[in-house]
């Protein structure tokens, strides 16, 4: 378990060194970490090894303590994300089978009439009690330690079984890969029930005797102009973000104009980005590298790194892993961090992962991902078009922040986006939609663009947590404006 060793090396090597900390409050050194993930697994008496167990705290340092505590004991952590709706919620609890829940006391009414509820101590509490003794963790390299959902691209989500021997090996590749150095700040964007965030982003700090600072006012909607302002304040020099919060970020920091210091590494991933999206982060000063994964991979793939960076590509995947392309384009994964299996039965364990995102690999190694298998656009004319690069360069035009490209079956592609409600200069708008329609093929230019009025969100189910588009949600809520050409539209010819 190598987030457990690395927290013991550092509470005995750099133990004031902070590892965890609330921007605007509390906090753990490495040595008081360590303690408090001793003692809180002390007082999960009622949990045994193997039992299934649901988490459901905010985005703090009580969700590590926690987390960590569950899995020493051998339990199977299951993270239940606060923004889920009850019904989301009571998927994850029926379907994974707990029985017991770690709840934080704020949010503990959400579920407390199905589960056998063990409310969380404050971290002030579990301070005044810290025990320095050794702990040695029960759980083996082959077991499931954790079951992850994703809000899901199709269905109700699936339970995807994670093991000790996935994440470790996710992790030294990662560590080798992006270099993280110990002091390091990284400021904790996204939910922690996210497993990219739980992997990249508290895992491997701490693995690295990194500082992870959480602030309150960080989420999945957060603007750009707010993430800015927490940028200037708490300094960080990581942070890891999904495709739409990073073109808030380069919108808010054209206006400003500042060099991203002491900022040196922004971890972009969860859906395809445009290459021009990458390079404009770039000439602002803005150091991003782009990556690819999936949870039924542990998480991370590949990944861009400031020694190893090609724009347009994920990055060359990680050495734990062999991915390779299929006849029909599909990326294929196979290694040690392929999921177990889910919860309802499914291939896992050794096999190949078959990914249902088609690229390819250049002559250097580098992975490209150029959209999803299913989601292939056929229109009437024969044309096989992905619509995730047209959607990624519409969103580069004046204040787009999502977009949905269909033409299924249609003589031509359309698009709906969502247009930020103070930037609706319909002048503007078409201006900037002209310059990026120019470097577009006309096969792939959209006939017409519908603005609608509601952001996509996890809440309504027509965005995942990582950003992907949940399409057939989005046909079947705005099958109106797609079937009869709705007039609120801008053209684009």
């Amino acid at each position: 378990m190598l987030v457990w060793n690395a927290i013991n090396n550092f509470a005995e090597d750099a133990p004031h060194s902070v590892a965890l900390r609330q921007a605007d409050g509390e906090g753990l050194t490495y040595r008081e970490l360590r303690g408090a993930i001793i003692t809180t697994a002390s007082r999960l008496a009622p949990f045994s090894q193997g039992e299934r167990v649901g988490l459901l705290i905010g985005s703090n340092p009580l969700w590590c303590v926690y987390d960590i505590a569950l899995t020493l004991k051998g339990c199977i952590v299951v993270p239940i994300p606060e923004f889920f709706s009850y019904s989301q919620m009571m998927h994850i609890v029926r379907d994974s089978g707990i029985k017991k829940a770690v709840v934080e006391g704020s949010i503990a009414p959400l579920i407390k009439d199905e589960l056998i509820i063990h409310k969380t101590a404050s971290l002030h509490e579990i301070k005044k009690q810290l025990t320095h003794r050794t702990a040695m963790p029960t759980v083996r390299e082959g077991d499931v330690i954790k079951i992850t959902y994703t809000s899901g691209t199709t269905g109700a989500p699936k339970g995807v079984m994670i093991t000790m021997q996935g994440v470790d090996a996710v992790l030294s590749s990662l560590k080798d890969a992006v270099n993280v150095r110990q002091g390091e700040k990284y400021l904790s964007i996204l939910p922690l029930s996210v497993l990219l965030e739980n992997i990249a982003g508290l895992y491997l700090p701490i693995m690295c005797g990194a500082e992870v600072i959480y602030h309150a006012e960080c989420s999945l909607n957060m603007s750009g102009k707010n993430l800015y302002r927490i940028l200037n304040e708490v300094k960080p020099t990581a942070l890891l973000l999904v495709p739409e919060i990073l073109e808030n970020l380069i919108r808010s920091w054209r206006l400003e104009r500042r060099i991203a210091e002491p900022l040196n590494f922004i971890a972009c991933g969860g859906a395809v980005v445009s290459a021009e999206t990458i390079k404009t982060a770039h000439r602002l000063g803005l150091p991003v590298y782009e990556g690819y994964g999936l949870s039924e991979c542990t998480s991370v793939v590949s990944v861009n790194t400031a020694k190893e960076m090609k724009i347009g590509s994920v990055g060359r995947p990680l050495p734990h892993l062999n991915v390779t392309i299929a006849d029909d384009g599909e990326i294929m994964v196979s290694g040690s961090s392929i999921m177990a299996g889910y919860t309802g039965g499914g291939c896992g364990g050794s096999g190949v992962w078959h990914t249902g995102d088609v690229g390819y690999i250049d002559e250097d190694g580098f992975l490209y991902v150029t959209g999803r298998k299913k989601d292939v656009i056929i229109t009437s004319t024969g044309r096989n078009i992905s619509p995730e690069w047209i959607e990624a360069e519409l969103k580069r035009a004046w204040g787009v922040r999502q977009s949905f490209v269909f033409g299924e079956a249609m003589p031509h592609v359309s698009a709906l986006i969502y247009v930020d409600k103070d930037r609706r200069d319909i002048t503007s708008l078409k201006n900037s939609l002209s310059k990026i329609e120019k470097g577009l093929p006309g096969y792939a230019r959209p006939k017409r663009i519908y603005l609608i009025e509601k952001p996509f969100n996890p809440a309504d189910g027509t965005i995942t947590m990582s950003g992907r588009l949940n399409r057939q949600k989005i046909m079947k809520l705005y099958k109106k404006e797609i079937e009869f050409m709705g007039s609120k539209h801008v053209e684009c010819h």
